[in-house]
């Protein structure tokens, strides 16, 4: 046995050294009479005699390297009592115990536990305070990082903080393996701080850990107290495997019937493959001003439970939800999930008697399987709505995009949503979908029975395989959407009652040549040689109403002038030509194409003077229509008809974004080349007198 003690100076602590040959009384009894924040400095060895050594004040405890402390299979290696507070252990390789490190009933302030391997049955580092009621035991201010730990049993954890206040501690770079059997309670997880009664968690850091459980969540945040918070914790950069059916990746739930609030958190950059659940935020009286964003979720196959998924905000009845944000996370299910269709999702909140101003963004959520019984976004089932806004999300590949049910006043914009069965489902009051791109779904937009007064404005609804909108709602606006077609009757499937639907007006590609437009295919029209002509090419409004282009989503359109090719965002891009030098015999075709729309008009340029005539050879008649003015500050032209199965060919003259469709009533009427003389009629009627007249002479 040999304990060396040496001070170096008055103010400075004393070193007490520790070797493999003492006894585990001699290094219990060298523990207590050390100086507070005296070094107990162990040498390296096979430390096999230890078992529940106590550390019974603040000392600073520093393994050397190569010290292994090997247990009989019971027991803890070291206990934490109640009157240390501020204290070190750190250095450690410690196996074959119950537990590896234990405190019970204890008040930790400024402790560290860091840089110790631990591989025992239950659980590696293991803070208990079941003292119900007395929030002075915890934790706070302390520090458990770098530590490697594994655990063998069904009911084990890497970290476990329980009972009373746990403020400001960081749990960080730690490595814990959980390779126990699935227990039944799911209550066991890899990181986990919990109380029943006494405290609140605030101000804790868990970040940088590896966590691969075989048997329950990755971090676990629950507070039973009444009344009790979780706040301004940050959970970031943890790689989660979790291997377990219907188990979470990250959870932070109060207790039912408590009142706990749930309130400025944050998510974030964590790596998670669940099962379950990746991230979960559960309050009873508020959930709210929570940050989950840029966390990469993969939930593997074989989950058949419902109210899973990738990000699961649920709450009670009882609960506000407000001001959380959701954002820039990437979502992904590996394959098929056959848990039930309405209550699996990428991200969902649930119930809550006021959900208020929360966002959803920038999110990309995707299955592998094209028929995922799982949808996108998910709001669901609460008293009120106030405000809240899913936009610039990316999702596909799902059952649903978005779905709502008994929701209200949600603004739904500027995703992109395809190749879903349903890209989006309405069902509740007043919500809006505005500047969304839905491509490739089975159906577009689905707008239930249930719902009434939606608002789907400035959307590319195109190429979905069925109907780009089914509506079974009442007092459904559909104005101002580009369909990826200039005529659209195919796309609307209407069943409300009384065919309340409005869809009067949606966006069209339009040539323009001189002051004729056209928005088919197959015009021509013939100009005499040198005749000024004026091309255009642009998107435009069947009809005159106030509109705002640019609120559409971006999409791009081809544009092929005589002599100039134009390319890029259909809003923006407007192919302008003007030449005069075309010669007789010259013969020109104009087109655009965007989505599934081709519009062309032939132009030919003739030798003699001729007047407009269509390509049969008849004369056409042209009416020119008012000018007016709309939101982009455009001419348009006045609309008499909403026939949408006829093709709109008229004369806007100046028209640069909305044509009239006076024409529609006359179909035969094709696009001219502009009135520049005297009209064939009269100029035949001329020839044939003067051939008269000089064949009388001859006669004489």
């Amino acid at each position: 046995m040999t304990i060396f003690i040496g001070v170096s100076s008055v103010s400075a602590a004393n070193n007490v050294t520790i070797t493999d040959s003492m006894s585990l009384e001699t290094i219990q009894s060298a523990i207590e009479n050390a100086n507070v924040f005296d070094n107990i400095i162990f040498e390296s060895g096979i430390y096999n005699q230890i078992l529940n050594l106590n550390i019974t004040k603040n000392l600073n405890i520093i393994a050397k390297t190569g010290v292994n402390i090997v247990g009989k299979g019971t027991g803890n290696a070291f206990n934490i009592l109640s009157n240390t507070t501020s204290f070190t252990l750190s250095g450690f390789n410690i196996s074959n115990y119950t537990n590896g490190i234990y405190g019970r009933l204890v008040n930790l302030d400024g402790a560290n536990i860091t840089d110790n391997i631990i591989n025992v049955t239950t659980n590696g580092i293991y803070i208990y305070n079941d003292n119900a009621g007395n929030s002075v035991v915890g934790a706070n201010n302390s520090n458990f990082s770098n530590n490697t730990i594994t655990t063998n049993t069904q009911y084990s954890r890497g970290i476990i903080l329980s009972g009373g206040n746990y403020t400001n501690n960081t749990i960080s770079d730690n490595n814990i393996i959980n390779n126990g059997s699935v227990n039944s309670d799911g209550s066991v997880a890899g990181i986990s701080i919990s109380n029943l009664a006494d405290g609140d968690i605030i101000g804790n850091n868990i970040s940088n850990n590896y966590i691969d459980s075989n048997n329950g969540a990755g971090v676990s945040i629950s507070n039973g107290k009444s009344n009790g918070f979780i706040k301004d914790n940050t959970i970031s950069h943890n790689t989660i495997k979790n291997k377990a059916n219907n188990r979470n990746g990250i959870s932070l739930v109060t207790s039912a019937n408590k009142n706990g609030s749930i309130i400025n958190n944050k998510i974030t950059n964590n790596n998670i493959e669940s099962r379950g659940t990746a991230i979960v935020v559960s309050g009873q009286k508020e959930s709210s001003n929570n940050d989950i964003s840029k966390n990469n979720i993969r939930i593997k196959s074989g989950n058949a439970y419902n109210n899973s998924g990738g990000i699961y905000m649920t709450n009670t009845p009882d609960t506000v939800v407000k001001g959380n944000k959701i954002y820039s996370n990437n979502i992904k299910f590996d394959t098929n999930n056959s848990g039930n269709l309405y209550t699996t999702a990428g991200i969902w909140i649930i119930n809550g008697k006021l959900v208020e101003t929360n966002e959803i963004y920038n999110n990309i959520i995707s299955s592998s399987d094209a028929n995922d019984n799982n949808a996108g976004i998910l709001i669901y089932d609460s008293t009120k709505y106030i405000n809240n806004k899913i936009y610039n999300n990316d999702i596909s590949n799902l059952y649903y995009g978005i779905r709502t049910w008994l929701t209200d006043d949600l603004n739904i914009s500027s995703n992109n949503i395809t190749n879903n069965n349903i890209g989006i489902y309405l069902h509740g009051n007043n919500n809006k979908v505005l500047s969304n791109n839905l491509l490739n779904n089975v159906v577009g937009i689905w707008v239930d029975g249930n719902a009434n007064y939606s608002t789907i404005n400035y959307n590319r609804i195109y190429k979905n395989s069925e109907f780009g909108l089914i509506n079974e709602g009442n007092n459904t606006n559909a104005n101002l959407n580009w369909w990826g077609k200039n005529i659209i009757d195919s796309f609307i499937n209407d069943t409300s009652v009384g065919k309340s639907l409005t869809l009067d007006n949606w966006y069209v590609i339009a040539i323009s040549v001189n002051d004729y437009i056209t928005t088919k295919t197959g015009e021509n029209a013939y100009f005499v040689e040198g005749t000024p002509v004026s091309i255009d090419i642009y998107l435009i409004l069947n009809q005159l109403v106030e509109h705002y282009k640019m609120l559409l989503p971006y999409f791009e359109i081809d544009s092929f002038g005589v002599n100039i090719f134009n390319s890029g965002d259909t809003r923006l891009t407007i192919l302008s030509e003007y030449f005069t030098n075309g010669k007789a015999g010259d013969k020109h075709i104009i087109s655009s194409l965007a989505d599934d729309e081709f519009v062309d008009f032939t132009i030919e340029f003739i030798k003699a003077y001729s007047p407009p005539f269509s390509p049969n050879g008849t004369e056409t008649n042209t009416t020119n229509t008012t000018n007016e003015t709309d939101g982009d500050k455009s001419d348009q032209k006045e609309n008499n008809s909403n026939d949408s199965s006829k093709t709109l060919t008229i004369d806007p003259k100046n028209s640069k974004d909305a044509v009239s469709s006076s024409s529609l009533d006359n179909p035969t009427v094709s696009a001219a080349m502009k009135n520049t003389g005297i009209p064939v009629a009269i100029v035949l009627a001329i020839l044939f007198a003067i051939f008269s007249v000089v064949s009388i002479r001859k006669r004489k």
